[in-house]
């Protein structure tokens, strides 16, 4: 198409805009904060302050069909009074206000906190402007606009020049104040008119300059464009409108408790202005922060939702991470998002609802489903940057089996309404009856819809027939079910081929989440067992931490790609909820014993299905809550012994290994360390290179490296590819092997420090007893942009990894192409590389991303990016993993128990006399993971919440109390008796309840 063309379509789309607008007049004089101020203003700003504007302008009386419009440029964000009364906000997709009845007054509630959180620390005004506007006029011209720019995408020359003829038709043009307006609501077309306005508007404003007449046009010459607009879109259209509301990036909770308030202050108006359109809205946190500032609002929400036009969708607490937390989290996730949309909605979400999450879980369907939800829709696996997913309709078939119809947005989830984008969209989407999901609104950081793009809506069925601006959910839903039959079926975890950083970025947000995870199940097993007993206790809710946690593992947060606002926020959150969860411990341990009339003393709960019987350390591997006064050692060595899911009193303090004899073969000259035990050898050489070998022989070796880690973009969440390449690695200046015995334990550290000057000490620790090895590592970064991995080479034949996930494990099969993309890869807790004759697994609580390129197996340790958050991470900061020389990874589950199930220990002061046992309950489990015992929401009884490996397996319960047994959905609704024997199949999640008798 000739540039002329599209520059004369583009500029006479402009004009007319502009002459809609009439008796134009720039504010020069306002109040802020009290005082008048003249205009452009600007001021030095916090984030948390609040700036009033008050306006008076001069409102004259309307023609038929007009409406009045205020528009500002301002940096910030406000929100909108009319009367005291709260209406809209004023933001970049929102930047003026139209009505039709003059308020008494109007003012401005602004702060300086941008859309995406910058420019905190100032606040500008440049230009208020009034006008009124010819609406009919003005929507026919947002339609003549957007069916324009439509055909110049298809670069339709034919189409083009037919519509110029219709738009000289019109021969007014505007004047400087219409132009004014349009270059303030951001209709810029034609770029020499920013000029104009800048030149004149001030002078013509002030009558300094007599500006050209008030342009005027009929619509009639342009109906045509409106009659053959070109655009025969053919597909089944569910226009949705949106908010996409990150509960923290960059910016923190507080700001985003503001973004909840004015994104759903401009949806509500939209509805109250006459619109017809369907918004759907996800997190329950969101309606939580929107009813407790603005219960009228809120109750507007209700009023929406019971009318079908307002959809809370997602059923999740948040839009959560679904990789990097464990099950229970995520069927928490469900339990508290689908509980509040019930208390507050009278109805569960139906849609499950994740555009922006970096990855999905290959447990999701079944846990949606469990969890009431019947369809999903998502959009991230079109950030994919080597494999282009090849659907957007298809069925997803979690490693259970569990099938959930599935669409899969195909530009984003923040749409503008505009014709070329709808087109554009689906193109590639080929079967014309699928369901395809339309997300339409400002999103991110917030804003919804505005009114241009409904009015642009209530235009689609005339070039999109099969468009559905209106509907019901059970609408919507039944043609999902019924286009499903016949639909691509998708099996396993959906990977999403970017972000790979995330898995690592941040270990501070990951050991806090992971922290008050193991607290909080250690929670729950305390409260089932003062059911158990039928024993009350005052601090039983812990409905406020949990909600913390649940926040915390936002798709933002948790993965590390936040800033450093807010993190400093999410920090103090969680360090909170720890100190509380263990409060809550003593206590209700104590209110055990008081009941029980046992004395309060040294306390071990094993919260495991497995006995306890290894030397663990007492300060890291536990959950230790110590009532001694005075200062304790940062490190003891101890032996537990305890059975499963029991509560055991000891009669006197416990013991530390000092004095152990240590059982190892030890050798040690200048090159190396050798250190044989009755589970592994150990080499260490003077190159700090590490080898692990069995009966077999080697079964792995490893070595430190420090990495340059510069993505081509987004810092903190990506690695690429060529980041793992050799040339990468930074070179190393000196380093150093130590050995020494610490009682019971070997430890063999070594220390390199780098070209950089940053230092990574190493530090083996072994303890003859137990099976697997501790490695902790202590980092000093001194710069960013750095990526700390420890590589493995083995000659294990099999290059296929198992890595857990949340209720389950995938297999990662490298020799085939199609993995190759996921050379990084998350894995929730351990990784498994083995074959038929060896092998090996790696364990870590709180770290999640793994590597496998040629051959090598890497796990991420530190990743120290520059943005969003330059400090993270930034002092030293220690880590540990664990290896378990076995080739069963089934064996990581029972040898580290306390890794996912770490034991409390009270060390109390003094001796109590008097030993003590009570089991909650016995299992007897053939491949049967129990990821949680929780009391029921009712408090009536106990919920046992456990999951099958991949052959399925078999569950057997005892107790010494009497129960009935009922098994429910993760909603903990009741489906009917079981008996104590339960069958599962592959993967399969179930929630059985314990009624014991009071």
């Amino acid at each position: 198409m000739k540039p002329d063309i599209k520059r004369k379509a583009l500029r006479r789309v402009q004009d007319i805009i502009s002459m809609c607008f009439n008796y134009v007049i720039l504010i020069n004089q306002i109040k802020i904060n009290g005082e008048n101020q003249m205009l452009p203003f600007s001021k030095k700003s916090t984030p948390d302050e609040e700036i009033s504007i008050k306006l008076q302008p001069e409102l004259q009386p309307l023609n038929e069909g007009q409406k009045y419009l205020i528009a500002l440029d301002m940096s910030g964000i406000g929100i909108a009074k009319f009367d005291g009364n709260k209406i809209q906000t004023i933001d970049p997709g929102h930047r003026y206000i139209s009505f039709d009845k003059a308020p008494k007054s109007i003012e401005i509630v602004a702060t300086s906190t941008s859309l995406f959180g910058s420019n905190m620390w100032s606040f500008r005004i440049n230009r208020i402007i009034f006008a009124t506007v010819d609406w009919k006029k003005f929507s026919a011209a947002l339609r003549i606009e957007s069916i324009i720019k439509s055909a110049l995408a298809r670069d339709d020359e034919t189409l083009i020049s037919g519509f110029l003829e219709s738009l000289y038709k019109v021969k007014a043009t505007p004047n400087i104040m219409q132009l004014t307006v349009s270059d303030i609501i951001d209709h810029k077309n034609e770029g020499s008119y920013e000029e104009l306005v800048d030149f004149y508007s001030v002078p013509v404003n002030d009558g300094k300059l007599a500006d050209l007449p008030y342009g005027n046009f009929s619509i009639s010459p342009l109906e045509e464009i409106l009659h053959n607009s070109g655009i025969k879109i053919q597909h089944n259209i569910y226009p949705m409108g949106h908010c996409h509301i990150d509960a923290a990036w960059l910016w923190p909770y507080s700001e985003t408790k503001k973004k909840t308030e004015r994104s759903f202050l401009n949806v509500t108006r939209l509805f109250d202005d006459g619109y017809k359109f369907v918004f759907a809205q996800s997190s329950a946190l969101f309606y939580k922060w929107a009813k407790e500032k603005n219960s009228k609002l809120f109750s507007r929400i209700k009023e929406l939702a019971g009318e079908g036009k307002w959809l809370p969708v997602g059923g999740m607490w948040v839009e959560s991470d679904t990789n990097l937390l464990i099950g229970e989290s995520l069927a928490r996730q469900f339990l508290y998002g689908q509980n509040y949309f019930k208390a507050n909605f009278n109805s569960d979400a139906k849609i499950g609802w994740l555009p922006d999450t970096f990855g999905f879980s290959g447990q999701l369907p079944q846990i949606m489903r469990q969890s009431g939800i019947e369809s999903f829709i998502t959009h991230k696996l079109r950030w994919n940057d080597t494999n282009v997913f090849p659907h957007t309709f298809f069925n997803w078939c979690g490693i259970d089996g569990t099938v959930i119809p599935t669409i899969l947005v195909n530009s984003t989830y923040n749409g503008n309404m505009q014709f070329d984008e709808i087109n554009r969209v689906l193109s590639n989407v080929n079967n014309f009856d699928d369901p395809y999901v339309y997300q339409f609104g400002y999103g991110d950081g917030g804003g919804g819809p505005n009114s241009e793009m409904l009015e642009l809506l209530d235009f689609l069925p005339e070039v999109a027939k099969n468009a559905k601006p209106e509907f019901k959910q059970e609408e919507f839903l039944k043609d999902v079910m019924n286009n499903s039959k016949n639909a691509p079926e998708v099996n396993g975890e959906l990977y999403v081929e970017t972000h790979r950083g995330v898995y690592t970025t941040n270990y501070g947000i990951k050991r806090r989440v992971a922290l008050l995870e193991d607290r909080l199940i250690a929670c729950d097993f305390i409260k089932s067992v003062l059911n158990s007993h039928n024993i009350s206790h005052q601090h039983n809710d812990l409905s406020e931490e949990w909600e913390t946690l649940l926040t915390a593992q936002f798709h933002d947060v948790l993965p590390g790609s936040a800033n450093y606002y807010a993190y400093d926020e999410a920090f103090s959150d969680l360090d909170r909820a720890i100190r509380n969860t263990e409060s809550f411990i003593n206590e209700s341990i104590k209110a055990y014993c008081k009941e029980m009339k046992i004395p309060f003393g040294n306390m071990i709960v094993n919260t495991s299905q497995y006995n306890i019987n290894s030397s663990i350390d007492l300060r890291r591997n536990t959950i230790y809550i110590s009532e001694k006064s005075g200062k304790e050692e940062s490190s003891q060595n101890v032996s537990l012994s305890v059975p499963s899911f029991t509560l055991n009193l000891n009669d006197k303090p416990l013991s530390v290994n000092s004095n152990s004899q240590n059982d190892f073969e030890i050798k040690n000259d200048k090159n190396s360390v050798f250190i044989k035990g009755k589970y592994y050898s150990f080499i260490v050489d003077d190159n700090c290179n590490i080898t692990v070998e069995r009966d077999l022989g080697i079964i792995f070796s490893g070595h430190l490296a420090l990495l340059e880690d510069v993505p081509g973009r987004f810092d903190a969440w990506n690695i690429d590819l060529d980041t793992l390449n050799p040339g990468n690695l930074l070179s190393e200046k000196t380093k150093s092997m130590d050995f020494k015995q610490d009682g019971v334990n070997t430890i063999v550290s070594v220390k390199i420090h780098y070209e950089d000057d940053s230092i990574i000490e190493q530090r083996f620790i072994m303890n003859p007893n137990n099976s697997f090895i501790e490695v902790r590592n202590r980092i000093n970064l001194r710069n960013r942009e750095k990526l700390v991995k420890f590589f493995i080479n083995s000659k294990i034949k099999s290059k296929t990894l198992k890595c857990e996930i949340p209720f389950g494990m995938v297999e990662r099969d490298f020799s085939d192409d199609k993995n190759k993309a996921k050379f990084e890869f998350p894995a929730l807790r351990f990784v498994n590389w083995s074959d038929q004759s060896k092998g090996f697994s790696i364990v870590a609580r709180e770290l999640h991303g793994y590597s496998f390129v040629n051959d090598t197996l890497g796990i991420s340790l530190l990743k120290a990016p520059l943005y969003p958050n330059p400090f993270s991470d930034g002092k030293e900061t220690e880590v540990t993993f664990f290896i378990l020389p076995e080739k069963d990874y089934k064996k990581v589950y029972r040898e580290l128990n306390f890794v996912f199930h770490p034991p409390i220990v009270i060390d109390h002061a003094g001796e109590t006399n008097m030993k003590y046992n009570d089991q909650l309950l016995k299992v007897t489990e053939d491949d049967i993971i129990i990821e949680n015992i929780k009391e029921t929401e009712n408090g009536k009884g106990v919920l046992l919440r456990s999951y099958a490996l991949e052959n399925g397996g078999k569950l057997d319960i005892s107790s010494k109390h009497k129960f009935g047994l009922e098994e429910s959905n993760m909603l903990e609704d009741k489906r009917g008796k079981v008996n104590d024997s339960i069958e599962y199949g592959k993967y399969q999640i179930r929630n059985i309840i314990l009624n014991f008798e009071k």
